[in-house]
């Protein structure tokens, strides 16, 4: 079906003798396809993301929801770090922080981290030098 739908677009694309008679009746039924499944990706999103929001507000203990708040209303970098260091600990996510003596995991790529906070450090600084 996919192969069809390209073959088409590209009919409707490509000039020639049918472009024209091909361009006029095949361009609102593509066209509205498109639209339709961009529409459903979108309300399948918005569904799911609903979804998380609603079980993490059901099944979140009270203190993870005191800290979710916190974060959001965080006015800084360092508080909403501090923030979500305690919500990591409070959840047992740090465990694996603990049992890591060096630089190295099988599952955690510590180089591309360090250089997105290099990257980041970089960023912020020029900005606030601006």
């Amino acid at each position: 079906c996919g192969g069809l739908l390209l073959l088409i677009g590209i009919a409707t694309i490509v000039p020639g003798r049918l472009h024209g008679i091909s361009g006029r009746i095949l361009r609102w039924p593509i066209l509205g396809l498109t639209y339709f499944l961009i529409t459903v990706e979108l309300a399948v999103y918005v569904i799911i993301r609903l979804f998380i929001r609603v079980a993490e507000a059901v099944f979140a203990k009270p203190k993870h929801r005191l800290l979710r708040k916190q974060m959001v209303t965080a006015t800084s970098f360092d508080s909403w770090h501090a923030i979500a260091k305690k919500l990591d600990h409070s959840k047992g996510r740090d465990t694996w922080q603990l049992s890591v003596k060096d630089e190295t995991s099988t599952r955690y790529n510590w180089s591309y981290i360090k250089e997105l906070i290099i990257d980041l450090r970089l960023g912020t600084y020029e900005y606030k030098c601006r």
